[in-house]
C-alpha cells in the first residue's frame, strides 16, 4: 500500500510558492496522476473530476467524460432532482380515513391512502423511546375514538405508484435483503421484518421473534435453523411471496435484528393494521386493495403521518438507504405525469431536470433506477461535478442538499472514514456494488478562527472506479480515494503549498 497522500512527498528541502488558479490546476492534475500510477490498478476503469466552485476552474480531469457505473452516487442525481421538482417544502402524507356511512354508525369502511412515503414506520424516524408498535397503537386509538366497532373493509389505496415492486436489474438472489426492499405506494418499517433469534438447547430450533409481529404470515414461516456453536443465522424469502425460512446456526441471543424483506408492502401494512385493530376489539372483515375505479369523496380523517421531503433526502444520502431513493424517483414520476409513479416515469422526470441542469451532456446518461443498485446506470465524473456545482449555487435547494450528505468522520456512511484532518470537511456520498467503488461530494475549506472575513472555499469532486478485481480490492480503492482528497487538501487548504523541488 502507498503512504497516505500527505506523506508521499519526501524532500531535501521545501519551497513555499503561492498556489494561483493556473498553477493549482496543473499541480493537482500531475499529483493525482502520479498517485494513480503508484497503484497497480490493472483492469480498473476510472473517472476523476475536481472543480473549484468559487473560481469555476477544473483542477483535475482524468477520464472525466467516460461513462461509469455510479453505484450509490446515483442518489446524488435522484435527491437533487427531487428537491428541485417536488420542492424543499414538499411533505409526504399518508392518511387513514373512515368513509361516511349514515346507515350504521358502528360499522364502517376504513381507507388507508399512501403517498409513497418510504419513512412510514421507519425505526429511525420514530420519536425517542417510541417503536413500531407505538406507531400502530396511535392509529388504532384513532379508530377507537371514531366509535366504530366493526370494519367491513379496510381498503388499501396504493395507486400513487405502480405495483412493480422490484427493479428487473436488481440481483434476484439478494431480494430478501434490506437494500433490495420492495417499493410500494404504501411502505412500512423499511418494508422489512427484523428477526431476533434466541438459542435454546443444542441441536434444537432457536426461538425467533419478528418485529413487527406478523401473525398472519405464521403459516408461511419455516424454521430450519438450529442452536449450535456458531452464529450463522440468516433468512431466505421466496420471490414474490412471504414464504420465509430461517437458516443457519444460533449460538448467542442477538441484540440487533437480522433483516428480511417482505412482499407487497401496501397489503402487508393493511394486514398489520387489521391485526392490531382486532387485538383491540375492533373486528375487521377483510383487507382489500383499492380498484382503479374507486373514488373516496366523503370521508372523515382519523389519522395521518407527515414526512418532510428533507427527512427522506437525508436518509437517502446520509444513510444511503435504497428504498428512500426509489420512492423518490417514483414520486417524481407521479408528480410529472399524474400517472402511477414508476421507474419509467421517474427516469423521464429526472431527465427533464438533468436536461435543464446539465444541458446536452445529460443525454449521454443512462438512468435505470434511483438508488444505483442497477448496473445499467451510467454517468460521468464530469456530470456529477457539474450537478454538484449547479446545486451549490442554487439557494433554494443547495442548503438542504448539503445537509443531506454524510460528513467524513462524523455521521452517515462516512462516519468511519477520513477521521484525520479531513474530518468534518468532506460532505459526500459513497457507493459500493460488486467491482464498483465511488465517492463524490464537496471538500469545504472554512476560514480559521480570527479570519472570519475570508469566505469559505468549496471544491466539488467525483472519483468513480469500476471493474477492479484481485489483486485490487475494495479497501485499496477506498484508501486511494482518501489519498486523492488528501492531495487536494494539502494543495488548497493553506494559501501556500509546500512543494518538493529536490531529491
Amino acid at each position: 500500500m502507498p503512504l497516505r497522500g500527505r506523506t508521499i512527498l519526501t524532500a531535501a528541502f521545501l519551497l513555499v510558492v503561492f498556489v494561483g488558479p493556473t498553477f493549482a490546476g496543473g499541480y493537482l492534475q500531475s499529483r493525482c496522476r502520479a498517485l494513480l500510477q503508484t497503484h497497480a490498478l490493472k483492469t480498473t476503469k476510472l473517472g476523476l473530476c475536481v472543480l473549484d466552485l468559487d473560481r469555476g476552474e477544473t483542477l483535475v480531469s482524468i477520464n472525466a467524460a467516460a461513462l461509469r457505473i455510479p453505484a450509490s452516487n446515483m442518489k446524488l442525481f435522484t435527491s437533487a432532482a427531487a428537491l428541485s421538482m417536488l420542492g424543499p417544502s414538499f411533505t409526504f402524507r399518508t392518511t387513514l380515513s373512515l368513509l361516511d356511512d349514515d346507515t350504521d354508525q358502528e360499522r364502517g369502511t376504513l381507507v388507508l391512502v399512501g403517498d409513497g412515503d418510504p419513512a412510514l414506520g421507519d425505526p429511525l424516524a420514530m420519536e425517542e423511546g417510541q417503536g413500531v408498535e407505538d406507531f400502530l397503537a396511535r392509529w388504532v386509538e384513532a379508530v377507537q375514538r371514531s366509535g366504530v366497532k366493526q370494519i367491513g373493509r379496510l381498503i388499501v389505496d396504493d395507486r400513487i405508484f405502480d405495483r412493480q415492486w422490484t427493479h428487473p436489474d436488481w440481483p434476484r438472489d439478494q431480494l430478501n435483503r434490506w437494500y433490495c426492499a420492495e417499493v410500494g405506494g404504501i411502505n412500512f418499517h423499511q418494508n422489512c421484518l427484523g428477526a431476533f433469534p434466541q438459542p435454546t438447547l443444542s441441536g434444537q430450533s432457536p426461538t425467533v421473534t419478528l418485529v413487527p409481529a406478523s401473525p398472519f404470515i405464521a403459516g408461511t414461516l419455516r424454521n430450519r435453523s438450529v442452536t449450535g456453536d456458531t452464529d450463522t443465522f440468516w433468512i431466505s424469502r421466496r420471490h414474490e411471496t412471504n414464504r420465509i425460512t430461517f437458516m443457519g446456526k444460533v449460538r448467542h441471543r442477538r441484540r440487533n435484528p437480522v433483516w428480511v424483506t417482505f412482499h407487497d408492502p401496501p397489503i402487508f401494512m393493511g394486514l398489520l393494521l387489521a391485526d392490531r385493530l382486532r387485538a383491540a376489539g375492533i373486528d375487521v372483515h377483510e383487507v382489500v386493495r383499492a380498484s382503479d375505479e374507486d373514488q373516496f369523496d366523503e370521508h372523515r380523517l382519523l389519522a395521518q403521518w407527515l414526512t418532510p421531503l428533507t427527512d427522506v433526502i437525508s436518509r437517502c444520502n446520509k444513510n444511503s438507504h435504497n428504498l428512500f431513493a426509489e420512492a423518490l424517483i417514483k414520486r417524481m414520476g407521479r408528480h410529472v405525469t399524474g400517472a402511477p409513479g414508476s421507474w419509467a416515469t421517474g427516469s423521464a422526470a429526472m431527465r427533464i431536470f438533468l436536461g435543464k441542469t446539465l444541458g446536452p451532456d445529460a443525454a449521454l446518461m443512462q438512468i435505470a433506477d434511483g438508488s444505483g443498485m442497477s448496473r445499467n446506470n451510467r454517468v460521468t465524473a464530469r456530470a456529477i461535478v457539474d450537478l454538484l456545482d449547479a446545486v451549490h449555487h442554487d439557494p433554494d435547494i443547495g442548503p438542504a442538499f448539503l445537509d443531506s450528505l454524510a460528513v467524513a468522520g462524523v455521521d452517515g456512511t462516512l462516519k468511519k472514514r477520513m477521521r484525520d484532518r479531513l474530518q468534518g470537511t468532506v460532505h459526500g456520498k459513497s457507493g459500493f456494488i460488486n467491482r464498483v467503488c465511488t465517492l463524490s461530494g464537496y471538500l469545504v475549506f472554512r476560514p480559521a478562527p480570527g479570519e472570519e472575513d475570508v469566505p469559505p472555499r468549496t471544491i466539488a469532486f467525483s472519483f468513480l472506479f469500476n471493474d477492479f478485481k484481485p489483486p485490487v480490492y475494495l479497501h485499496m480503492i477506498k484508501r486511494l480515494q482518501e489519498d486523492l482528497l488528501d492531495v487536494i487538501d494539502e494543495a488548497l487548504a493553506p494559501q501556500f503549498v509546500q512543494t518538493d523541488i529536490g531529491g
